[in-house]
């Protein structure tokens, strides 16, 4: 009766910690992550009364006879199934769909919880709230591109800090070129582009009819020279003249009138002089101009297609202008000379412009070559805001097309952006974190980290929902979410806890009976030892 106290009060000890168990499962009920327990009972050591005999010749043998000496708990397991998903709407609030743990770093050791629940500190990193520790991932270059070589690291997410820009790589053009338009027929279209720093620049394009059926050569203006284009009549006589002003800026900033005389001198050539409309000390600027009117030039300008000018001023202002007359024509139709005034664009920080080709259409009117064509922008290197690099684009014309009907060629798009600062951000099923600037563009700038276990059982808890590598739970496999067994990463979502209360209340009706019995056992353990005093009385 003395061993029946004892196993008794072993089954009091068994129940009790079991109630424990229930009770910690019950009130972490809305614990976020959280992963409940429970408890698988053992017995103990056998008093034996009599050994196991086997048979003989006279005996058929004897089974042993044994007496338990109680229960104790054998384990204490967590149930690592995933437990309900609720959307909170908050950008930091993550869960994982699937197996893993998030990982978190105090600076020296590294721990892992199911609690997505993440806050971001004054200084952009990703933390973990009631304990401040950093939630690990790997950060990306300047590009967006994630190096999962460098190891996993504090996530930054510098909200209203970092700024981007993206310098201008191609300009995409739609619409329509007149095919009922003179030769020389120019359409001018201000392009507006951003550079490696993010600042607005405007480069002109100018579209002009060449002398070829459908055909049109272009060119991208220059602020250091003054461009000639269009037509020179063929059919002019010798001696005739077209006269072009131009507007120019002296060294000293004053705005002057250079006039350019073109004069026909012979079938295919006209000479050109130029003089000022202001006072001047002296004038430099004379030269020829050749056009080829045999096939396949029709027309085309041969030869120097440049010119320059130096005047001095008697206020001691000079100018030394540049001239292109590449554009220009000389067919059998009207004089349409134009004179694109230096500089041709509004940004004074631009010093030349490398751009030109021909747009050769079918009779279709759909462009069958020169559908793209390269663009270099050097700029004057006079402060530290404007880039020394020239910016590198591509005009895109293969949406042009050439019918009869109105020039409306113009810019479709361009896929450059001018300064942005972060302003929000999400999560990828992946992990990535998508960055969201004010200029509009989007760009990854981290990626979440998560590990997996051999054996998640054999991890230790270690409180505020967080989980201890141990020799049985073997080593983390750290890693990006989706591969190698890892859940997937649901944004502006936390996992509940998994706990079942049915199942609790169930566990906890059989654990109060299961007390009862056992306390049951000793009080009548009890009695019967107070028989056995009273048979002395």
């Amino acid at each position: 009766m003395g061993t029946a106290l004892f196993t008794g009060l072993s089954g009091l000890q068994a129940h009790q910690q079991s109630l424990d168990v229930i009770a910690n499962n019950i009130a972490n009920v809305n614990t976020t992550g959280y992963r409940s327990s429970s408890v698988q009972f053992e017995d103990v050591f056998y008093q034996t009364l009599q050994g196991a005999s086997g048979a003989s010749g006279t005996n058929g043998g004897t089974n042993a006879i044994q007496v338990g000496l109680g229960v104790k708990t054998g384990s204490i397991s967590t149930d690592f199934n995933n437990g309900s998903y609720n959307t909170t709407g908050t950008s930091t609030d993550l869960a994982i769909e699937g197996n893993g743990f998030f990982v978190l770093s105090d600076g020296g050791s590294l721990t892992y919880t199911r609690d997505g629940s993440f806050e971001v500190n004054s200084q952009g990193y990703l933390i973990e709230p009631s304990t401040g520790q950093y939630v690990q991932g790997y950060l990306a270059d300047e590009n967006g591109v994630i190096d999962t070589a460098s190891g996993i690291t504090n996530i930054k997410i510098p909200v209203g800090g970092a700024a981007i820009v993206e310098a201008t790589s191609n300009v995409d053009f739609t619409g329509n070129l007149d095919s009922d338009a003179d030769v020389g027929t120019v359409v001018e279209r201000t392009v507006q582009v951003y550079d490696s720093l993010g600042t607005e620049r405007e480069v002109t394009l100018m579209l002009v009819k060449a002398p070829e059926t459908n055909e049109w050569t272009w060119k991208a203006a220059s602020g250091d020279q003054a461009d000639f284009v269009g037509n020179l009549d063929a059919d002019a006589a010798v001696g005739d003249t077209v006269e072009r002003s131009v507007e120019v800026t002296d060294s000293e900033g004053t705005t002057r009138s250079v006039i350019l005389t073109f004069t026909k001198t012979a079938a295919d050539t006209w000479s050109y002089a130029t003089s000022s409309a202001d006072s001047t000390s002296s004038i430099t600027g004379s030269g020829t101009v050749t056009f080829d009117s045999t096939s396949p030039s029709n027309g085309r300008i041969s030869g120097t297609t440049t010119g320059t000018v130096d005047i001095t001023f008697t206020d001691g202002s000079t100018l030394n202008m540049d001239m292109d007359f590449s554009l220009m024509t000389q067919v059998a139709s009207d004089t349409n000379l134009t004179a694109y005034d230096p500089p041709a664009v509004s940004d004074t920080d631009i010093s030349s412009i490398v751009a030109g080709g021909t747009l050769r259409f079918g009779t279709d009117g759909q462009i069958l070559s020169g559908g793209t064509g390269n663009v270099s922008v050097d700029f004057v290197d006079t402060s530290a805001s404007v880039p020394t690099d020239p910016l590198l684009f591509t005009f895109d014309f293969g949406d042009l097309t050439q019918l009869s009907g109105t020039s409306d060629a113009d810019v479709f798009s361009q896929n450059g952006y001018p300064r942005g600062v972060l302003e929000s951000y999400d999560f990828a099923s992946d992990g990535t974190i998508n960055a969201v600037y004010s200029n509009g563009l989007t760009r990854v700038v981290g990626q979440v980290a998560t590990a997996t276990f051999s054996n998640n059982g054999g991890l230790v808890r270690t409180g505020d929902n967080q989980f201890a590598e141990t020799s049985a739970s073997g080593l983390a496999q750290i890693g990006l979410p989706s591969t190698g067994g890892r859940g997937s990463i649901a944004g502006g979502t936390l996992e509940s806890s998994n706990v079942d209360l049915a199942t609790e209340f169930s566990n906890l009706i059989l654990t109060q009976r299961g007390y009862q019995a056992n306390a049951r056992t000793i009080t009548t353990a009890d009695t019967l030892l107070q028989e056995a005093v009273n048979l002395v009385r």
